[in-house]
């Protein structure tokens, strides 16, 4: 499956109404609305996704908190936490890719310690809008996330793939 795909051809989750039109800009940056919302740069992901700074720089380790929203299929680039990062999805289905394991699907309520300076990847899948909170050392200049390469469509589909084995959500 490619980002071309018509939303129309997507199948349902199991329990999620299909999706009839793709979510608009202004319906997602609703979701994500917040006194520092912004649209993430296209230089960290694929796709559209909204990111909501809840926390910066919290405390002596300056942790900082924050929800991103991602539209169906968008996925952030190959990418490493100087100090480690956790996840933990609050709605939609992520797909994870961590280097050299296979991808896993999160649903909402599930978590994941990306471990210090680990290559991996994670984004919403073809079918929900994916609503997550990031917790991560602020470390300030020079930044504490490192970014690599964009995950193309084929890599992106096999993911998908992989994390659902073989089967997409609501098959």
């Amino acid at each position: 499956m490619t980002d071309s795909m018509a939303p129309s051809e997507l199948p349902a989750a199991s329990g999620s109404p299909a999706i009839s039109d793709p979510p608009t800009s202004e319906e997602l940056s609703e979701q994500a609305a917040g006194p520092a919302s912004f649209a993430m740069t296209e230089s960290w992901l694929t796709g559209r996704a909204w990111l909501d700074k809840l926390v910066a720089g919290l405390g002596e380790g300056r942790v900082s908190l924050g929800r991103a929203v991602f539209a169906p299929s968008a996925r952030f680039h190959w990418h490493r936490h100087q100090h480690g990062q956790l996840l933990h999805v609050t709605s939609g289905v992520m797909i994870l890719k961590q280097e050299g394991q296979p991808a896993v699907a999160l649903k909402a309520g599930e978590s994941f310690a990306c471990p210090v300076d680990e290559w991996h990847w994670h984004g919403a899948d073809p079918v929900h809008v994916l609503t997550h909170l990031s917790v991560i050392e602020d470390v300030g200049e020079p930044p504490g996330t490192y970014w690599g390469e964009a995950i193309g469509d084929e890599e992106y589909r096999l993911a998908v793939a992989e994390a659902f084995e073989g089967r997409l959500p609501g098959e």
